[in-house]
């Protein structure tokens, strides 16, 4: 076989694989979306699972290992959250506004939110 032949049957094989790399994360991002969708969170139960190390203080600001992260992010929710295609989008807060100097923000939060406290 030559040279020639084998370069023109590598670039074949590498534009049918980019090919069906490209259908293949089209479909999963549309089984994501479909699933996002459908399912309803749900209350109560036991969360269990594992971590590699024990998980240090859970307080965002004095701890920000990766293994207090993945606790911390079952524990908490965030004001606005990111969507699969990466952008933000409401969480607890339902709404934000910026001011016109672009130095307040103010979030409307959704009903029946309860805090650290109990309250709502």
């Amino acid at each position: 076989m030559s040279r020639k032949t084998i370069l023109l049957n590598i670039a074949v094989v590498m534009v049918i694989a980019l090919g069906l790399t490209r259908e293949g994360l089209a479909a999963q991002k549309q089984q994501v979306k479909k699933a996002t969708q459908k399912e309803q969170p749900k209350t109560g139960g036991t969360l269990v699972f594992a971590v590699g190390k024990e998980p240090g203080n859970p307080n965002p600001f004095i701890s920000t290992t990766s293994t207090t992260l993945v606790v911390r992010e079952t524990s908490y929710e965030s004001l606005l959250t990111r969507d699969v295609e990466e952008k933000i989008g409401p969480n607890v807060a339902r709404a934000y506004e910026v001011s016109a100097g672009g130095t307040v923000l103010t979030f409307n939060l959704r009903k029946g939110v309860k805090f650290h406290n109990g309250r709502k």
